[in-house]
């Protein structure tokens, strides 16, 4: 039995999203080698750097559950 379009097409997105998802944790993970190697700078540069790492762990969040919101739709599927 062939998938529908609708399911076909959510395999598609879920695979797009999958690739955000580790494009963001490589990101993050470059972030972090770069926080355990840097040299401390001015309040300026140190807030800087630190919202750099608040906002890459902010896309692996929602890169992270749009992939499982993805699953449970493509789930649903018959």
């Amino acid at each position: 039995m062939a998938d529908s379009p609708e399911k076909v097409a959510a395999l598609a997105k879920l695979a797009q999203l999958v690739q955000e998802l580790e494009a963001a944790q490589q990101a993050l993970a470059q972030w972090q080698d770069r926080d355990m190697n840097r040299r401390d700078g001015s309040t300026r540069q140190d807030n800087m750097h630190e919202e750099d790492g608040r906002e890459a762990r902010d896309r692996v969040w929602s890169a992270r559950n749009a992939v499982d919101a993805q699953q449970k739709l493509i789930a649903s599927f018959p």
